[in-house]
């Protein structure tokens, strides 16, 4: 199917694969790295519109993490809406996935998976700000692991935003009370979005949420737990729900301590999936510096060297670079 999105001419569009109240995302053709990616397209041309995507993409590009998208390219459509580019995940979202049977084997595997991208997000003082099921995105093939997507309404961590964004019943009282961010409301908003995508119950919104119906949730997450075979069927369902807990002293402090209490329950056994406690490197000033070098006359060419030992965070800094360039 021929699709007329008004990309340039580096993108076929081949189809699309979604649409809100701000825009289209495409799947397409990249001809220049000859793959196929997802193109998310602003319908709105206007000056806020474009800082808007320019800041998602601006957040994107700083991240690395096997569990959350990455960002190719950024530009303007030749109607002049700005679009970014991304890697295409060939795949179902989080729902679809554990409705299929025998996922819920992988159970432990995938939350832990998630918990280290929210974990790496944190380190980078980023808040998602949107999960839902929609927004965790499975890959196929050998290893079904989970994609964090759709940064639109990532915010800085304890930002106090000053209208409410986000899906209202993944929304965390403190964020209706207060508007405000931090990764104990990404915790809730994942607790919920497990609790729904298992239980195939509606998540209500945070007011309607109490005691009685997280103890409800967790009988019915052990149980199902129990009939796919899935260890510690109970620890597993408590964990989860402490996740979800409407108050923010009776969830866990950070995703750290969510993995610590997966790890004692001995469940995540992948090394792939188990938290790596990487120590991270502070490049703020290194960023700094590159920054001044492109910005400092963006009509020249400027060739880049980074030179350092094996690990230093090398490959990070130039995605940076990349990302601050095509902005």
């Amino acid at each position: 199917m021929i699709v007329k999105a008004g990309l340039p001419a580096r993108y076929r569009a081949q189809s699309c694969i979604g649409s809100g109240g701000i825009g289209v995302v495409y799947r397409a053709h990249d001809t220049q790295l000859d793959r196929v990616v997802a193109v998310k397209v602003l319908d709105d041309i206007a000056l806020a519109a474009k800082e808007s995507l320019a800041g998602e993409f601006r957040i994107l590009s700083r991240l690395s993490h096997p569990s959350l998208v990455k960002v190719l390219d950024f530009g303007l459509c030749e109607n002049g809406a700005p679009f970014f580019s991304m890697e295409y995940i060939e795949g179902t979202d989080l729902k679809e996935h554990l409705a299929s049977p025998g996922s819920l084997a992988g159970i432990s595997a995938l939350l832990a998976n998630i918990l280290s991208g929210l974990h790496y997000l944190g380190l980078q003082g980023i808040i998602h700000g949107d999960i839902k099921p929609e927004n965790i995105l499975i890959r196929n093939g050998l290893e079904t692991r989970p994609v964090l997507a759709d940064f639109g309404l990532a915010v800085l961590s304890g930002a106090q935003a000053e209208t409410l964004s986000g899906t209202l019943r993944f929304l965390a009282p403190e964020i209706l009370a207060e508007r405000r961010y931090s990764a104990r409301s990404d915790l809730y908003a994942l607790g919920h979005t497990l609790i729904e995508s298992i239980t195939e119950c509606e998540t209500p919104p945070a007011p309607k949420i109490d005691t009685k119906y997280l103890e409800r949730s967790e009988k019915l997450l052990a149980e199902q737990f129990r009939l796919a075979a899935v260890e510690h069927p109970a620890g597993l369902a408590n964990i989860i729900t402490c996740l979800a807990h409407p108050s923010e002293n009776q969830r866990f402090e950070t995703p750290t301590a969510a993995l610590q209490r997966l790890r004692a329950l001995d469940l995540s056994q992948d090394p792939a999936a188990i938290f790596s406690e990487e120590a991270h490197i502070d490049r703020t000033a290194e960023e700094a510096v590159i920054r001044n070098i492109i910005l400092d006359d963006a009509t020249a060419g400027r060739i880049l060297l980074l030179e350092g030992i094996s690990g230093c965070g090398k490959k990070s800094l130039m995605q940076r670079a990349a990302g601050i360039a095509q902005l």
